[in-house]
């Protein structure tokens, strides 16, 4: 921009040049209007220390003590251009406005001086509008970026008071989540005491809150405490894993005896089970207990029957699930003769007698 060409002393013979064409004060444009390239003008004469914008504020607060509707009437465009400058909090005067709008107004989303999307913004707490930051699936706050080098330890303290506070009375749902994103930034160590920090970190752990914990557990917990919980973790997963497994085998073996009890007593009872245990499975754990279950319901069955009469094409299908059973090795081949030696073909009896 052309102004940033010029240092202060330029600058204030600038401005005393203007006066002098016109009569009248540049800074008066802050008062009567709105336009964007006066935002960064405001601030390079901010910067130069040509005006000062927490002097200003002051003044405002001072001014809405005799009056708020007054005051903000008088105000409305140059209000404009302190937020403007507060914005991100890159600055110590910035930082400090802000701490006397939440000491006197509040943090509200409203008014001249609603500072809310301002500080969520500043501190990188939402995805750029305060709707991104409580809106959708926005419970990630790993980005809280609340590190100001110009800040002194007790300053950053307050800075994440006010958010703190903000958070927990307006937005109790995100509270929890708010404390992760600032415990998982290791930079926050530098104003926040570890030890101190890993009392919150045990005490949001204790709530059974998983998202952001395993980044956390790194930080905070020692390199014993880290092993124990992996090794608590690591059981866990093995049992959560057994009970799935004995989840799926009662599954399986509740729609095999739904089959067998279907099937039972008709011409096609070993046909069907070829095509059960011959069907395509996903899972090589599911294919084997099919396997094992035929298998065993086929001893039980030739054991208690020790003759049985089938159709031809039925003795095919028992031989073709005993062939597959002996193939996947579920069967053995003294087992596979002892169940052919109890059946016997029905055309064949007939031929007999």
């Amino acid at each position: 921009m052309w102004w940033e060409q010029y240092g202060k002393d330029k600058m204030e013979q600038y401005l005393s040049a203007y006066q002098d064409l016109t009569g009248k004060s540049f800074f008066k444009h802050f008062w009567s209007k709105e336009d964007y390239d006066l935002y960064d003008i405001f601030s390079w004469l901010a910067e130069l220390e040509l005006l000062c914008p927490l002097s200003l504020l002051e003044e405002y607060l001072s001014e809405c003590s005799s009056g708020r509707e007054q005051a903000d009437e008088k105000w409305v465009f140059m209000a404009k251009y302190l937020i403007t400058y507060m914005k991100g909090l890159q600055t110590p005067k910035a930082v400090e406005m802000l701490f006397r709008i939440v000491e006197e107004i509040g943090i509200s989303d409203k008014g001249l001086f609603g500072v809310e999307d301002l500080l969520l913004e500043s501190v990188r707490m939402d995805a750029g509008s305060r709707r991104g930051y409580y809106g959708y699936d926005s419970s990630d706050f790993s980005g809280a970026d609340l590190i100001r080098p110009f800040l002194s330890v007790e300053e950053h303290r307050q800075l994440f008071w006010i958010l703190e506070r903000h958070t927990f009375l307006n937005y109790p749902d995100k509270y929890t989540s708010f404390l992760i994103g600032v415990l998982s930034k290791k930079d926050h160590l530098l104003w926040f005491p570890k030890e101190e920090a890993r009392k919150v970190f045990l005490a949001i752990a204790k709530t059974g809150c998983k998202k952001g914990m395993e980044n956390l557990r790194k930080i905070y917990l020692t390199e014993e405490e880290l092993e124990e919980h992996q090794l608590k973790k690591q059981e866990m997963e093995k049992r959560h894993l057994l009970s799935e497994q004995r989840k799926r085998i009662e599954a399986i073996r509740k729609d095999f005896n739904w089959r067998v009890a279907k099937s039972r007593s008709t011409d096609t009872q070993f046909t069907e089970l070829y095509d059960y245990v011959e069907r395509y499975c996903r899972e090589r754990e599911e294919k084997k207990e099919k396997c094992y279950i035929t298998k065993r319901y086929l001893c039980c069955l030739f054991e208690r029957t020790p003759c049985m009469l089938l159709e031809r094409k039925e003795v095919g299908s028992l031989c073709n699930l005993l062939s597959f059973l002996f193939l996947k090795k579920e069967l053995t081949f003294a087992e596979m003769k002892r169940i052919l030696g109890c059946v016997e073909v029905k055309e064949e009896r007939k031929e007999a007698a």
